[in-house]
């Protein structure tokens, strides 16, 4: 079986809730899935995206909507092609009772004023000009406010009315993001799934090709890295805000994970 990757998407700086990187694609990018959802404006070439089963055709101007949690892969119809990727934090969107975990929105739109925000959004982004990050933070709510009022589809059913091995691994790595400051136990995280702990464990290790506690440590040392990268960060703190309480097991196990200690990671940023 081939394994299905999720993406952990951490945007750098907390008062930045979102990414929004260009692209160049020459061949294809392989299934996977994310909780944060995505938004793809094409700008130049011709993309297939298959998101779950459905496959989509995009030309330049076209905007891909992929929801949350959906398996997506896409290929390149012509010899390369470029798109901008914008992916916006589910929680700093849900602070605001716009959770869009919730929901399907229609997947391709050339939307007068989504397409203009949208640009706006990488002015702002590339430019960074004076008090950027606060617009860019009111246009991300902007954004998914106008995704659903022109392109709600469906209200995404409650994961636990499902019991795939696909939304059982959805629903703890949530718990995961969720709750990874603090002490996390097995037990809590089946139930909160609402399986058993042999099946849950089990099942995520098959999609995710991870133990729970490998992703765990996974997502704990990659959320460290951020902070580290921050101005001013101090590795303790960085420690103790993912879940790390002991200093000295946190720099090896972030040694383990990204093969230098979490101290040199303060030094990148330092010329």
């Amino acid at each position: 079986m081939t394994s299905i990757l999720y993406e952990t998407h951490l945007c750098p700086d907390p008062d930045l809730p979102l990414l929004l990187h260009s692209c160049f694609i020459d061949s294809e990018v392989l299934p996977h899935w994310h909780t944060n959802i995505e938004l793809l404006l094409i700008q130049t070439g011709q993309l297939l995206v298959t998101i779950n089963d459905q496959e989509i055709t995009a030309e330049p101007g076209d905007i891909i909507i992929i929801d949350s949690n959906c398996l997506h892969s896409m290929k390149t119809l012509t010899p390369h092609s470029t798109y901008r990727c914008l992916i916006i934090e589910h929680t700093f969107i849900a602070k605001f009772g716009l959770d869009y975990t919730h929901y399907h929105f229609k997947n391709k739109t050339t939307h007068v004023e989504i397409s203009s925000l949208y640009k706006n959004m990488m002015k702002e982004f590339d430019t960074k000009s004076d008090f950027h990050k606060a617009i860019l933070q009111g246009m991300s709510l902007q954004m998914i406010g106008l995704l659903h009022r022109y392109l709600a589809a469906e209200m995404v059913t409650n994961i636990k009315s499902g019991n795939t091995k696909i939304d059982i691994a959805k629903a703890g790595i949530d718990y995961i993001a969720t709750h990874y400051h603090e002490p996390i136990l097995i037990d809590n995280i089946c139930n909160h799934v609402g399986v058993s702990k042999f099946h849950f464990c089990r099942v995520f290790k098959e999609v995710t090709n991870l133990t729970v506690n490998e992703f765990i440590t996974h997502f704990r040392c990659t959320r460290a890295q951020l902070l580290l990268s921050q101005p001013n960060a101090v590795v303790s703190d960085c420690a103790i805000a993912c879940g790390f309480n002991d200093a000295s097991y946190f720099s090896k196990t972030y040694r383990k994970h990204f093969g230098y200690l979490p101290s040199e990671e303060l030094k990148k940023d330092s010329y």
